[in-house]
């Protein structure tokens, strides 16, 4: 660990914070602030980064893993300008093009000739053209022979070439170059989705005494402290203290005191609390659902690169075609042309350029995907899962209310309006102000014993497709309140267009009772309904689903069930609170969850086009400089041209809409 002293130079680091809420970024310096790697951290949370400073000695990565440790999911912005390598690579970018056409001019019209042009042209190879040089030497050691090494043979290509012949075409290996870098750029802005899946089951925990201290080391009955904004470390009983708790997969904050258990993982939204813990090592009975997300999660990357096959393939036949042109013919132009032929700028500029297009166009509808592996998992789709009854509705207006023996609807009215919260379940309408909470049957029954003819009324209430919430004031059970429940308007022409899309099933996972469900799906055209499942029912179902289809399931950000199987994850109207970065796409409504299946069918269709166009064209070019029917200048220019029709056909995802 490097050592905090006044003649320790810190280095600034930029973080993306995927915990947005204001009370996680606090406690996230915090923690910060007592790790050996950071001098210092500054929270930004509205825009959602980390600026930190790392002392010699430390990377970036080393940050990621402490703040894992602690349950803070955190990845270092990837974005060009946030970085020394970033930096440094938008200003060979510059200077790249600016000795591009410096070359150009002078080939031309004379601007610079003789050894100042070659000098030109040695600078785009060795100082612009040196991370790639660089990647090939060193795969070259390795015996890895594929795209780096076809890039590095075609930068290279015009020097000797042009020290022989005229005109000179220095400018050709500044072109290679430029797009290149310019698809190095892009990936940078197209930030990694988070890897490190196991971060809500923090592995580091705070002792009795305030010192951070690793879980392996705990026992059974030792003392842990959890502060607000924190995750509870380990499965355990408070012994100390009180606070809203929200356990992982669950919108509802949970009021705890002394004697209240609590789940490893829980995240401690207000006060603070010691626990004891129940188990050695800090073991936790949700360690089955953190494996089951890191095995479901994992990234889905395929249309990276040309497979390594086809790299081989094309490396091949191009030291074939420059050694038929070089032996047969000694025809050292048409030599030239086969290498600017075989780069593979395809597969550089084909994935970056598409993924680009398709974000900004998911952005510009107000949803966005994690990844291109979340892309390519969502394109697979071909079921769909609606995952609980919030994920399709958008309103509840009071319908009906039951007092109970000894109170007024007045009483019961006053709980429904000290709700402030936006879930039209009520899902998290426990411990509001003034001490009311909504709760639903299961909850309510946990509470109190709840008489017959009041369970009476609210199944009248469910048989008319309402939803039911029985009010409480503290532990009194005040009565019970019925609410009718709206959908989006357009969300049935949205069903019905994932059908023409070729989605064979979609279905409504839903906690509520038969009725409500019932009328929540016919509302929204959804034919097939699965009411009264709870969390992990419908996390076994949705992983048993998955095992047989290719499904995406789309919920609000609360619940875990869709991220802990496997099957693409959509958040729908709020960030996944403590599991931000899991899901492969976030948007606004569940009328979207259609139109971002649709733009990532597109985006790998175009992805996948550039990929093919790229390969054939590579193969043809080749063939056609072997034939010696071109010359280095066209070659060159079909080339550009090969790039420009690439760039067209990803740049059309930008005009997607998502309705």
């Amino acid at each position: 660990m490097p050592i905090k002293t006044p003649s320790s130079r810190p280095r600034w680091h930029i973080f993306r914070i995927l915990a947005f809420e204001e009370r996680r970024a606090e406690a996230l310096k915090e923690y910060l602030d007592g790790r050996d790697e950071v001098s210092l951290a500054k929270v930004n949370y509205k825009d959602h980064t980390l600026i930190a400073s790392l002392l010699p000695g430390a990377e970036g990565r080393d940050v990621e893993e402490a703040a894992t440790a602690g349950g803070f999911p955190l990845v270092e912005s990837r974005a060009p300008l946030d970085s020394p390598e970033g930096r440094l690579e938008v200003a060979l970018l510059g200077l790249t093009a600016l000795a591009t056409i410096i070359s150009f001019l002078g080939t031309y019209y004379g601007v610079v000739t003789g050894d100042a042009a070659m000098l030109l042209g040695a600078f785009m190879v060795f100082i612009c053209g040196y991370p790639i040089l660089k990647k090939a030497i060193r795969d070259a050691l390795e015996m890895k022979f594929g795209s780096e090494m076809l890039l590095a043979l075609a930068i290279m290509a015009p020097l000797p070439y042009s020290y022989q012949f005229t005109p000179s075409v220095y400018y050709a290996s500044g072109i290679i170059v430029l797009i290149a870098q310019a698809s190095s750029i892009l990936n940078r802005c197209i930030e990694p989705r988070f890897r490190d899946m196991g971060f809500f089951l923090p592995t580091m925990a705070l002792g009795e005494n305030g010192g951070w201290v690793s879980l392996e080391g705990v026992k059974a009955g030792d003392v842990l402290r959890v502060k607000p904004g924190f995750r509870v470390p380990a499965d355990g009983t408070v012994v100390e203290g009180e606070g809203l708790v929200a356990r992982p997969g669950s919108c509802k904050g949970t009021r705890v005191k002394a004697g209240s258990m609590v789940d490893g993982g829980s995240l401690l939204l207000e006060g603070e609390v010691k626990v004891k813990a129940a188990r050695d090592k800090g073991e936790s009975r949700l360690k089955r659902a953190a494996l089951a997300m890191e095995e479901a999660r994992r990234p889905i990357e395929v249309l990276l690169s040309y497979p390594k096959s086809i790299e081989r393939a094309l490396l091949l036949v191009t030291v074939m075609g420059v050694s038929f042109v070089l032996i047969f013919f000694n025809n050292m132009m048409s030599a030239v042309a086969v290498l600017l032929a075989a780069a593979p700028i395809a597969a550089l500029i084909s994935r970056p350029l598409s993924l680009f297009a398709c974000s900004l166009a998911a952005s510009r509808n107000g949803a966005g995907f994690m990844s291109h592996g979340s892309i390519e998992r969502m394109s697979m789709a071909d079921t769909v899962a609606f995952d609980g009854l919030g994920s399709v509705v958008d309103g509840a207006s009071l319908a009906g209310i039951a007092a109970a023996e000894g109170h007024s609807d007045g009483d019961v009215k006053a709980a429904v309006e000290a709700y402030r919260g936006d879930d039209p379940t009520f899902g998290d309408a426990i411990g509001m102000e003034g001490g009311y909470s909504l709760l639903s049957l299961t909850d309510a029954s946990r509470a109190t014993a709840i008489h017959d003819s009041l369970i009476s009324k609210a199944r009248a209430f469910e048989s008319q497709g309402k939803l039911v919430r029985y009010a409480f004031k503290g532990d009194e059970l005040l009565g019970v309140v019925a609410f009718d429940l709206s959908v989006p308007g357009d969300l049935k022409a949205s069903v019905e267009r994932l059908g023409r899309m070729g989605v064979k099933s979609v279905l409504l996972l839903s906690e509520e009772p038969q009725g409500v469900s019932e009328a929540m799906a016919k509302k929204a055209g959804i034919s097939v309904v699965k009411p009264r499942m709870d969390d992990e029912e419908r996390l076994e179902f949705i992983a048993k689903l998955a095992a047989s289809k290719n499904v995406l399931a789309a919920g609000r950000g609360c619940g875990i069930s869709r991220l802990a199987a496997n099957a693409a994850a959509v958040t729908i109207k709020e960030p996944a609170v403590g599991f931000e970065g899991l899901e492969d796409a976030v948007c606004a409504s569940p009328v979207n969850v259609a139109g971002l299946l649709s733009l990532s069918r597109k985006e790998v269709k175009r992805a996948s086009e550039g990929m093919s166009f790229g390969f054939y064209f590579n193969s043809i070019a080749i063939v056609v400089a072997a034939a010696m029917l071109v010359d280095v200048e066209i070659m060159l220019l079909m080339v550009v041209a090969s790039v420009a029709v690439i760039a067209t056909n990803s740049a059309r995802l930008c005009l997607s809409r998502l309705k």
